[in-house]
């Protein structure tokens, strides 16, 4: 709590933002939607990771040029690559949970976010380059090991995790 912003973004460093417009349209995006109990958006990439969603799904966000926003429903949630949230999310319902080497901590903070009647949403305007496992391909392959860390232990861990803060 280094700032005053009511607001916080958080980007991979695998991110390139070529769209000058992408942090404004996410705010926007975040504004109009609250009433609708939306607390976290995302932009939309060339490397979509909107985890549960199907075909259908990827092809309804439009292109880079823009399209509708997305709420997302069910059990589909965000890749955490690139994201905008008002502060105060994180003082109801706590950070991101620290998993070694990444992978489960955006499917453990959905389900905390969603069992407080939050959701979350593609921006359909903001557009955000993401390269995508830049950074995971090298550690793999200096450290075969985190790879298992990052799969499976994580995944069970996020399971875990999941069943001690069911509501």
């Amino acid at each position: 709590d280094r700032t005053e912003s009511p607001y916080v973004c958080i980007v991979n460093s695998d991110c390139v933002v070529r769209d000058i417009g992408w942090i404004r349209t996410m705010g926007e995006t975040l504004l109009k939607l609250r009433s609708e109990g939306v607390k976290m958006v995302a932009p939309k990439t060339n490397n979509p990771r909107i985890i549960g969603c199907d075909a259908k799904f990827e092809a309804q966000q439009g292109g880079q040029q823009g399209g509708p926003d997305i709420i997302l429903e069910g059990n589909n949630y965000l890749s955490m690559y690139c994201f905008m949230c008002h502060r105060d999310l994180f003082r109801k319902i706590g950070f991101l949970k620290e998993y070694p080497y990444g992978f489960f901590e955006d499917e453990e903070f959905a389900f905390r976010m969603k069992s407080h009647g939050y959701k979350q949403a593609v921006c359909g305007k903001g557009w955000i380059y993401h390269e995508g496992g830049c950074t995971i391909k090298s550690l793999w392959r200096k450290n075969p090991q985190s790879r298992n860390v990052m799969e499976k232990d994580n995944r069970q861990r996020c399971i875990e995790d999941m069943k001690v803060g069911k509501p």
